[in-house]
């Protein structure tokens, strides 16, 4: 069986990512910083909740990244990306569009 271009993909790190710093790490601290500016502010308490366990997730991608382990940094986008992603960006488009009204009244 032949090398298929998926396989590779998976085998092998990017060249421009090899550790998953932009995949995991600045994810991770994206969402813990807005995590608290959210707990902070007026946002909704369970956003800021899902922006933390995001931050965990990706953060746990990020050092078995380092680790070389291979099946939990994909655990890990998939429950981030498929997931907990999607939830925070549409709650949170839904608060700042809903926000926005209230401004332009």
């Amino acid at each position: 069986m032949g090398v298929t271009a998926l396989n590779y993909a998976f085998r092998e790190p990017a060249a421009t990512n090899p550790v998953g710093i932009l995949t995991f790490g600045l994810t991770a601290v994206w969402f813990l910083v807005a995590g608290l500016l959210m707990w902070s502010g007026r946002y909704a308490r369970l956003l800021a909740l899902l922006g933390f366990v995001a931050f965990l997730d990706l953060a746990a991608g990020f050092g078995a990244s380092l680790a070389g382990v291979a099946t939990i940094p994909t655990a890990a986008a998939l429950i981030a990306g498929a997931v907990g992603g999607p939830i925070f960006w549409l709650w949170l488009g839904i608060l700042l569009v809903r926000d926005a009204g209230k401004d332009s009244s």
